[in-house]
């Protein structure tokens, strides 16, 4: 017997030891009728299957046979629950998934919402782990056998309804924030297709329109300074007098307009001799970071345009090019949007050598073109496009917020 350590004031008592095979039912039913082919992710539950999926994977006999999924189903995937790989389908319609999958509905004493978080909470998973088996760690599962005959601690019908109510309005607010940022998100990408294709113009403080853009080569405008190749090894985030930019963060946490302030940069360690740097080499202000080497054409030369170093000595590491623009050619900011655009990363994509790693050359990348309005109308692109990005990062932070809130409500409020 146990009770949660947060709790509505209407309830108390502990919470009753239930066995999972009491209160859930197989469902089994083989399907091959035409309705939507969805899929089981750790990350999004039940989803639709995506079209990769089926050009690669739909050709076979095996996957001729489908089990049914009605609204409320529950599917599981004993291979990867100890990594929480179950999910509830909400949606009306019914749709099929992978004969494999294990399907499963609450009987009417339970709340299907209630245990749609309850399965997916850090406590369930680290249990699933712990009984999973299997000698190899990619071939461990959770048999649905064993599964339903967990023992868990489960509250009243009552009390069921009462938590699942308060985490639908919980999940409403992350529904909405992430739709949010969704559209910001797009309507960002349509208004840079605009501008790069020169569909949108800005006009100057007098009304007046700008000249037209011209193109001109990266390497009219960009010399390239060296690097250096510290791997991971040789960085941390504790002390040091120079700190490393290295290719990986411009691929996964910085943002475009690197702000040294608002990141988490790692140091060189203190036994590395970095006496002979050349000073010419250190990040100034302005400078591209651009990442060198990806393993697919989404990130390659992906980069950071320098925005504020706060006097703190910083240089660009392992797979990176340090291009610095030229005196007076280019209004802050503007290049970490250009090199965003449709028109400029097509190029880049066009360039990249390689097959399980691609890679980008200085040589290469000097020829491409680089659409260029006159200062005056980058300086209002690049504020109109910040301004856009302020608001998408507002509402990240703000759904980061609400997702920390509710896994803390998890912890507390299941046992």
């Amino acid at each position: 017997m146990s009770e949660p350590k947060l709790r509505f004031k209407e309830y108390e008592g502990p919470w009753e030891i239930t066995i999972l095979g009491e209160i859930l039912k197989e469902r089994s039913e083989i399907t091959n009728d035409d309705i939507p082919t969805y899929s089981l992710t750790i990350e999004n539950g039940v989803t639709p299957k995506t079209d990769r999926y089926e050009r690669e994977h739909l050709v076979s006999d095996k996957d001729s046979a489908y089990k049914l999924v009605m609204q409320n189903d529950f599917a599981f995937n004993p291979m990867n629950l100890r990594f929480g790989a179950i999910g509830k389908h909400s949606e009306k319609h019914p749709v099929k998934v992978s004969k494999y999958y294990n399907i499963f509905y609450c009987n009417p004493s339970a709340n299907h919402s209630f245990f749609e978080a309850y399965f997916r909470t850090g406590k369930m998973i680290s249990f699933y782990d712990k009984m999973s088996t299997g000698s190899l760690a990619e071939k461990k599962r959770v048999h649905f056998s064993d599964f339903l005959k967990f023992q868990i601690p489960v509250p009243t019908y009552q009390e069921q309804t009462k938590i699942a109510d308060f985490l639908t309005v919980v999940d409403e607010k992350i529904t909405q924030l992430t739709q949010k940022f969704n559209l910001l998100a797009l309507y960002k990408k349509g208004v840079m297709q605009k501008i790069f294709n020169q569909e949108l113009r800005f006009k100057d403080d007098d009304g007046r329109e700008f000249s037209e853009w011209k193109t001109v080569r990266f390497g009219e405008i960009f010399s390239f300074k060296s690097t250096n190749s510290y791997s991971r090894e040789c960085l941390n985030y504790v002390s040091g007098a120079v700190k490393n930019i290295h290719y990986g963060d411009i691929h996964t946490k910085f943002k475009s307009r690197f702000n040294i302030n608002n990141e988490r940069v790692p140091f060189i360690n203190e036994n590395i001799d970095l006496t002979k740097l050349n000073p010419d080499y250190f990040c100034v202000e302005g400078d591209l970071v651009i990442a060198d080497a990806s393993e697919d054409y989404k990130d390659i030369g992906k980069c950071i345009e320098i925005e504020s170093l706060d006097n703190q000595t910083v240089i660009a590491g392992l797979h990176t090019f340090l291009a610095r623009p030229s005196l007076g050619v280019l209004s802050r900011g503007f290049m970490s949007h250009a090199m965003q655009s449709e028109k400029i990363r097509l190029q880049i994509m066009t360039i990249a050598q390689g097959t399980k790693v691609l890679s980008i050359s200085t040589g290469r990348l000097s020829k491409i073109g680089i659409p260029l309005p006159e200062k005056e109308e980058q300086t209002k692109i690049a504020n109109f496009l910040t301004a856009i990005d302020d608001k998408i990062t507002k509402t990240q932070a703000e759904l980061d917020a609400v997702k920390q809130y509710k896994q803390g409500l998890l912890q507390q409020m299941f046992v």
